[in-house]
């Protein structure tokens, strides 16, 4: 009911409780391992700003789709991770400020058909890299491979190899999950591969 009778200098204490519920940086293809983007929050797009732009730096050979950088993820608050490379060009994963926008490491993934977008997890960046390399006189299937590097300096962690070609249309990031890393693939036929996310034993 409505307060009929308020009195001046008075004081009322409410006990209440706020629990905020932490949401997982974007550290894969649509954030979560379902692949579904959602975040539980709600965004004006009208309050967003440029703060900086990044671009690949050119890799050598000629790419049949392109060679800009793929979907990225982030991490710890201060590194977006993204790769870059198509067929006949060397693929390579950045690490970039997330602040700032400055390069911070970047290393080489070979020559492959595709390099596909990373995936980081526990301090451990992951991509992978489907075979299918033309090498000015065969296709040859040599570097197909799931990569893992330290996130803070690019240090390899390994590279462990796995059956693919025609799979790669089709390839989303590496999804980790309970210490294992998952990986679609295949040679003509779709699979899924489950990797140790340490030791890359798969």
């Amino acid at each position: 009911s409505a307060c009929t009778k308020p009195f001046a200098n008075t004081a009322v204490t409410l006990p209440y409780s706020l629990v905020v519920s932490p949401v997982d940086e974007w550290s894969t293809y649509q954030r979560t391992p379902g692949h579904n983007a959602y975040v539980p929050i709600t965004l004006n797009p009208s309050r967003f700003a440029l703060k900086w732009k990044w671009t690949t730096t050119a890799a050598t050979g000629a790419p049949l789709f392109g060679q800009g950088p793929n979907q990225p993820a982030v991490t710890d608050g201060t590194a977006v991770y993204t790769t870059s490379g198509s067929t006949r060009a060397e693929g390579y994963i950045y690490a970039v400020n997330k602040t700032t926008g400055r390069s911070l490491w970047s290393k080489s993934l070979g020559a492959s058909w595709m390099t596909n977008p990373p995936a980081v997890r526990d301090g451990i960046v992951y991509v992978a890299t489907s075979g299918l390399f033309f090498n000015g006189v065969e296709y040859t299937w040599s570097n197909s491979f799931l990569w893992a590097f330290r996130a803070a300096d690019g240090t390899p962690v390994f590279k462990e190899p796995y059956p693919t070609r025609w799979s790669w249309p089709h390839f989303f990031a590496p999804t980790v999950k309970d210490g294992t890393v998952y990986l679609n693939g295949g040679d003509q036929v779709l699979e899924t591969f489950a990797f140790d996310a340490t030791t890359g034993m798969r």
